[in-house]
């Protein structure tokens, strides 16, 4: 239904780490309010058949700021004297020629500043998909424990790994910490649900350098753990559904032995574990196949045909198209 907005006032509340703006709108005619509101709000709509997902309306002068609230009301001169009575007000709703007032709360969401869109959903990429989500970060260590006979007080007297000093005979083992962290993102208003990209993509590590937000993560640093989803409904009764991914990224940058038997300092990624024996991180493979490492890569999973195009790997799980 067609309806026309008339921004009539606007009200701003800014502190240190919060900005709140209250704008009021005239919308006309009255029957299209809730129309008006959803468009606001951000919501999922059926449009010819199909579930479309629509960003919240963000402030025009400051970007960061998206509609999170609508007060309606009608106007107060409608209220008091053009009110349209009805038989039964308990059965039918009163209409008010004149139209309604639209009081809208922008606050400084969730989403991305500078990359954030307000367009529709399905028309957004991958990248954006990301941009537009929320995001939190858990920073832990994995303990390890190592093998005391490897590992000799360094003040022993003969020293070396066949000494009298052994920590093995000492009955010590030590622990050491492997830092790692978890990514966790939570896509909004999804209009449905990627479920067997979730299920190709699990437990993959990435193949290319792949950029969360304004993160870069280095190829075979970040692995994809687990997806938590839950259904919603819209005030209309639509369903949506916001799911949130959790990666895990090796953050470790240590001495590791590259393919050739090589060292090399930098990040040594999840194909790679600690060896004790040399001191190094080192990359196991199978006996059968030693081009097949711990954990298997996202871009040689399952491809998917979108748009004519052939998707693959994280992508999909942002892909507001991908099944």
């Amino acid at each position: 239904m067609a309806f026309t907005l008339t921004d009539e006032e606007r009200t701003e509340s800014l502190t240190a780490n919060s900005t709140t703006i209250n704008r009021t709108f005239l919308c006309t005619p009255w029957r299209s309010r809730h129309e008006a509101a959803l468009l606001l709000l951000g919501s999922v709509r059926l449009v010819g058949g199909r579930l479309v997902r629509i960003l919240p309306a963000r402030d025009p002068d400051l970007r960061f700021a998206f509609c999170q609230q609508v007060d309606i009301a009608p106007i107060e001169d409608d209220a008091l004297e053009k009110r349209v009575a009805v038989p039964n007000p308990l059965i039918h709703a009163a209409d008010y020629p004149g139209g309604a007032r639209l009081t809208c709360t922008y606050k400084n969401y969730t989403y991305d500043e500078q990359d954030a869109s307000s367009g529709s959903g399905d028309s957004s990429d991958s990248q954006q998909e990301i941009e537009i989500a929320t995001m939190s970060w858990e920073f832990s260590g994995q303990a390890l424990t190592l093998p005391n006979r490897y590992l000799v007080w360094k003040d022993a007297a003969n020293g070396g790994p066949q000494g009298d000093d052994t920590l093995q005979l000492s009955e010590v083992s030590p622990v050491i910490n492997i830092p790692k962290f978890d990514v966790l993102l939570t896509r909004h208003f999804v209009s449905r649900k990627p479920t067997r990209a979730i299920l190709d993509n699990l437990g993959r590590i990435n193949k290319s350098a792949f950029r969360v937000g304004r993160d870069v993560y280095e190829p075979g640093c970040l692995r994809f753990d687990s997806c938590q989803m839950s259904q919603r409904l819209t005030n209309k009764g639509l369903k949506y559904y916001d799911m949130t991914y959790r990666f895990g990224v090796m953050g470790v940058y240590d001495t590791f032995t590259k393919d050739d038997g090589t060292h090399e300092l930098g990040y040594v990624t999840w194909n790679r574990i600690y060896d004790p024996k040399t001191c190094h991180f080192r990359k196991p493979v199978w006996f059968n196949d030693q081009s097949r490492g711990i954990y298997q890569y996202d871009e040689d999973g399952r491809v998917q045909v979108i748009n004519g195009q052939d998707k693959t790997g994280f992508n999909l799980l942002f892909n507001p198209r991908a099944t």
